[in-house]
């Protein structure tokens, strides 16, 4: 990407001052993107005359306007300041081009280049960070008073939230404030301000900016501005009070500011300045880094405003990455955190007599400050290191270029519920929650069960919160659910399913079936009413896309991972199976929302070994996917038992050819019927099909037209048969078509089924990915082909006992290996979940 990153007050390590925009784009430089920073050259003799120029820094390419500034100046000059730049950088914006544009405040301003950039969001993604509440902040301290700027000021940020893909708040509070504003909570991340843990461990272990007599005393290390909402006076009563203690602590603030004269003058009034407290110069970053390692304990020192609690200070993290204890004078989630992690002191409140009692008193106890340090670099490498809250800020980015800001709080959501005084604990987690949005979807005693059965039963033995959201009526099901009203809530094993009110059907090719895809659809954007939860992740699956664009819809507001499962490429299967035109208005359709789940979704998955060929000529990104096959229950197959009336038509003195399953054209019953009218002299074979479908009628009248009495068609059993029945033949049929969609590979329920029976397998296939090939489990002939399958089962009728059950054993090892739904159910929810926190 193309990043056009605006941060008026953006600093390099040799600067004084906060380096996050550095070291965020750095790392995004380091990830391949080309990043733009557009800031101001703060010098004082810097002059608009000279103009922008140019300058690399570590690869990012910084351009400095000259304005000059300082937190001396009046707010008059400063909003000056502001517009100033606002202005300059809106036209260097839009010179440059962007791909995304990301901008960090303060000030608030900054939005405006931003949005111009931007076209407002419509023609590219724009980002803002959000590191102050404005305007509350400088309403709240009296630096925004005049009613019409208060107004226009609060328009900006309603108008700069409103057209964000997504938006970043460097701390919970922020982030409360920016939902206050009316933005959709789906969108708002917290990213803290974060830990450069190298800098620090690599810094100097003494420093020429601490007074020689002062070195071997407890020192409390203060850096930053020096303004008035840093109420600095803090720290000269302390001192004060430390003085009347006669205490051993010193006091070093280092920074600049307006306050800071009225800080010294406060001092000297005291009588503590030079002997408690001193004053210095501000320092560059690596200075900065020194001073922490030699002091005893830092600080972050605010006033006690509520609009002020939601501060997210460097000063505060580089005590963390300095292993430091951590000084807080103020309400908010820095003192929660203190407070509870014990990283350090909280005197919010307290009492400035007791405040300085208590710190001298912690300064001086060595086992207290040990066991804060440890702490401090426990939340510093666990939560808050630069390296883990930039992947953070990366996803974030990429999500908002492909349009799915969306996604932003899920990837960073933090809570302190959530994390609560940031240990390690199993005992707070709860359920992370999956719906799987599936319109065929069944379980074993109604239909096929499948795919999303067993791996829903999987996940919820594994704590995931499954729910399957399938249609009440389709032609898969024995018999449709009865539902009273537009759903029914069911408790199938670990998982609940919700049954959606559908048409009755019981044709697969029926009218009623398509319009039941766009009714199913309808009914889905009901969920949330039945459901009663907030799922982490929404999975789609097809065969059919039509209901993909009411998923999408629930991800999008519930701020969920969306994930696109292909079972069946449609609409290219109808075109090269089914023969509809490219031009027919339903193909159009399918292939228009086909390509926008592909785009839109976070992560594909597919039960083709090959579906990720078609998504690469159909999608214009790159999106992550995995190939996921269907399994078996290894349970069900220890367990499996046929009926007595099944056991008694099955021919017990023959050479039983099987198949199980659907009777339809894909399924190539023809073919066998083919091969059956061919081997017909053989009286040692006999072929049996189990199962119901469109050309059942058929193959029945070519039976009974050509008197093939080794052929026996047997009405379809529940899914707990099927393992036994297998068993009961002596080779096992899977047939195709002779068709190009199979260089996708095939997702047959019935494949892991008949390796893992332990019946040698005949597989009439031309496509890619034999499995039945590669386990060495049976015999593979080319598809369509009645004398190369009759010759192959009249070979394999010949063969010893042995060496057909030696091929059963090998397919049985080898879907043990790759079809165990027990292992698919964690690789499932592995990829699923991957990149959403524990909650």
């Amino acid at each position: 990407m193309k990043i056009v990153y605006l941060h008026q007050y953006f600093n390099t390590p040799s600067m004084g001052g906060s380096t996050r925009s550095y070291e965020f784009a750095k790392r995004l430089v380091a990830k391949g993107h080309e990043v733009h920073i557009l800031t101001t050259d703060r010098d004082a003799k810097a002059t608009v005359a000279q103009g922008w120029r140019r300058t690399d820094e570590s690869g990012i390419n910084v351009h400095w306007y000259p304005l000059a500034y300082s937190n001396h100046l009046s707010y008059l000059a400063r909003m000056l300041v502001f517009v100033r730049f606002a202005l300059a950088s809106s036209f260097r914006s839009l010179r440059i081009g962007a791909d995304l544009v990301f901008a960090t405040s303060t000030p608030l301003s900054i939005a405006v280049p931003g949005l111009l950039a931007s076209g407002f969001g419509k023609y590219r993604p724009f980002v803002f960070e959000v590191r102050d509440l404005w305007p509350e902040m400088p309403i709240a301290i009296g630096a925004l008073r005049n009613p019409v700027m208060q107004l226009l000021a609060k328009g900006l940020e309603k108008l700069a939230y409103r057209c964000s893909e997504s938006i970043i708040a460097l701390s919970p509070g922020m982030r409360d404030g920016v939902i206050r504003a009316g933005t959709n909570p789906n969108k708002v991340a917290v990213i803290p301000n974060s830990c450069d843990i190298e800098l620090f461990a690599e810094a100097e272990s003494e420093s020429n900016c601490v007074p020689k007599d002062w070195q071997s005393v407890p020192l409390l290390l203060y850096t930053g501005t020096l303004g008035k909402v840093n109420g600095l006076e803090y720290l000269v009563d302390v001192a004060f009070q430390l003085k009347k203690m006669e205490s051993n602590v010193r006091i070093l603030v280092v920074g600049d500011g307006r306050e800071k004269l009225q800080c010294i003058d406060l001092a000297r009034k005291s009588g503590v300045l030079n002997e408690y407290i001193r004053f210095i110069a501000p320092v560059d970053k690596y200075q900065i880094a020194s001073l922490y390692r030699v002091c005893t304990m830092a600080s972050n020192i605010v006033i006690d405003l509520p609009e002020a609690r939601a501060n997210s200070a460097n000063k505060f993290f580089d005590s963390l990455a300095a292993k430091k204890p951590v000084l807080v004078n103020h309400g908010g989630w820095m003192h929660e955190l203190v407070a509870r992690s014990t990283c350090g002191l909280s005197t919010w409140r307290m009492p400035i007599d007791e405040a300085a009692e208590l710190i001298h008193e912690r300064m001086n106890d060595n086992e207290w400050l040990m066991k804060a340090s440890e702490q401090a670099e426990f939340l510093a490498e666990k939560y808050f290191g630069r390296d883990i809250l930039f992947e953070k800020l990366h996803q974030i980015l990429t999500l908002s270029y492909e349009g799915r800001g969306y996604r932003s709080a899920q990837i960073a959501p933090y809570t302190l519920d959530s994390e609560e005084a940031f240990q390690p604990s199993t005992d707070r987690a709860r359920s992370r929650t999956l719906w799987i949005i599936n319109q065929y979807a069944s379980t074993p005693l109604i239909g096929m069960g499948g795919r999303h059965y067993y791996l829903g039963q999987q996940m919820a033995s594994q704590g995931v919160n499954v729910r399957v959201i399938a249609s009440a009526a389709n032609h898969l099901l024995r018999s449709p659910v009865p539902v009273v009203g537009d759903y029914k809530v069911t408790d199938e094993g670990a998982a609940k399913y919700t049954w959606l009110k559908c048409l009755k059907n019981a044709e697969a090719r029926s009218v009623k079936r398509i319009l039941n895809w766009f009714v199913f659809s309808w009914q889905v954007l009901k969920v949330p009413a039945v459901a009663g939860e907030r799922p982490d992740v929404v999975l789609y699956s097809s065969p059919s896309p039509i209901g993909f664009l009411a998923a999408r819809r629930l991800a999008r507001r519930y701020g969920a991972k969306l994930v696109f499962e292909i079972r069946d490429i449609w609409p290219l299967t109808l075109i090269e199976l089914g023969g509809l035109s490219v031009y027919n208005p339903l193909v159009v359709l399918m292939g228009y929302i086909e390509r926008k789940a592909y785009r839109s979704s976070d992560s594909l998955v597919s039960n083709l070994p090959n579906a990720e060929a078609h998504i690469v000529s159909e999608c214009e990104k790159k999106v992550e996917f995995r190939w996921i096959p269907n399994g078996i229950s290894v349970a069900e197959f220890d367990t499996s038992n046929a009926s007595q009336r099944l056991r008694a038509a099955i021919p017990k003195d023959k050479f039983v050819i099987g198949y199980v399953g659907t009777l339809g054209a894909a399924n190539a019953m023809d073919v066998l019927l083919d091969a059956a009218l061919k081997l017909r002299a053989n009286k040692h074979l006999a072929f049996v099909l189990v199962g119901r479908g469109n050309e059942r009628g058929a193959l029945e009248r070519f039976v009974a037209d050509n008197g093939l009495e080794s052929v026996v068609i047997l009405d379809p059993v529940p899914k707990a048969e099927v393992p036994s029945i297998l068993k009961l033949f002596d080779l096992c049929y899977i047939g195709w078509r002779d068709e190009p969609i199979y260089r996708f590979g095939v997702a047959a329920n019935k494949i892991p089924e008949y390796l893992m029976s332990g019946t040698p397998v005949i597989h009439a296939y031309s496509g890619a990915c034999d499995f039945i090939g590669q386990s060495g489990a049976g015999f593979t002939v080319p598809a369509g082909s009645a004398d190369r399958l009759a010759e192959a089962i009249a070979a394999a009728s010949q063969m010893a006992r042995q060496e057909l059950q030696e091929m059963g054993e090998r397919g049985k090892a080898f879907a043990l290996k790759q079809f165990n739904y027990i292992d698919l159910g964690e690789q499932m929810e592995e990829f699923l979940f991957k990149g959403i926190p524990d909650a």
